[in-house]
This record gives C-alpha cells, sequence and structure tokens, in this order.
C-alpha cells in the first residue's frame, strides 16, 4: 500500500467520516490500519480524550488529537 499521501489517494484526516463505518486510517510513520470512529470510546492513555479510531477487530485504538494520531483517510476497497 501507498502510504505517500501525495501519490496514494489519501485525504486529510480531518474529513473522514465518522459514521462508524471501517476506512483506512494512516499516518506515514506509523503505518495503516482499517479503523472505525466511535464517539464514545476512550483509552486509559489518553486520559482526557473521548472518541477515537478503533481496530476493526477491537485490538487497538488510536487517538487523533496527539502528535502521533492518524494523519490521512481512505475507502476500505468493496
Amino acid at each position: 500500500m501507498d502510504l505517500d499521501p501525495r501519490t496514494g489517494n489519501w485525504r486529510g484526516i480531518h474529513s473522514a467520516p465518522r459514521d462508524g463505518s471501517l476506512i483506512w486510517v494512516m499516518d506515514p510513520n506509523c503505518g495503516a490500519f482499517v479503523m472505525r470512529w466511535d464517539d464514545e470510546e476512550t483509552n486509559p492513555m489518553f486520559s482526557d480524550a473521548t472518541g477515537m479510531w478503533v481496530a476493526s477487530d477491537g485490538s487497538m485504538t488510536w487517538c487523533e488529537d496527539t502528535d502521533a494520531g492518524p494523519t490521512w483517510w481512505k475507502p476500505c476497497a468493496q
């Protein structure tokens, strides 16, 4: 998968759907993961944050409001 936002058809994370649909979220330094947004999800490592990206299998969360959060997204192939 092309993780270069200039050539991989990635869109800025702030335009990502927040309706629970599965999408690819990515940061070039961390990789790309299939995740969905959950308004109520929390993570003890980010005690101030409510609302997180959640992996499709529930194995991890990703807080958008950190320096290491996802910065890009694109739809999952159907």
